[in-house]
């Protein structure tokens, strides 16, 4: 009777290790389609750790545990390019990535310095400037977490 026991004890152990080890090895997305021009975008976070995902108004909300740590507005391409040649002609501007296509860099501004990231999606007419009052580093941690995708 008692190596009976032992045995669904031991069965039961394995059982809810397994359910335990099963758990972990998913992973926990958000999803969300916005509807910024012709297509909508479909933006997908990473959210363990406690992240989530949000729209406020059309606008891309990134929590930690209910705080906002990213926040992102969709803009048109003439903003983008209005605004990434603008970026030269102030010193409250630091640049640390310009490519054709994303824009890395902080603002200083009157509640202190923005890391800011102006980016077009990738194989879309879309374009998000994403801001942050996280250090840069920090904030591309969070940034990097999202995925976008152009919906039908």
């Amino acid at each position: 009777m008692l190596q009976g026991s032992c045995k669904r004890i031991g069965i039961l152990m394995a059982s809810f290790a397994i359910a335990f080890l099963a758990a972990g090895c998913g992973t926990s997305m958000e999803t969300i389609t916005f509807s910024p021009g012709k297509k909508p975008v479909v933006v997908t976070l990473d959210s363990r750790d406690s992240f989530s995902l949000s729209n406020a108004g059309g606008t891309i909300l990134v929590r930690q545990k209910g705080k906002i740590m990213l926040q992102g507005a969709f803009i048109t391409k003439d903003i983008f390019e209005q605004t990434k040649a603008k970026l030269h002609e102030t010193n409250l501007v630091t640049i640390y990535q310009e490519e054709a296509e994303r824009v890395v860099y902080d603002q200083v501004g009157p509640k202190g310095v923005e890391s800011r990231f102006l980016l077009r999606i990738s194989d879309t007419d879309t374009y998000v400037l994403f801001a942050s009052w996280l250090p840069r580093e920090a904030a591309e941690r969070v940034l990097d977490k999202l995925s976008f995708k152009e919906g039908d």
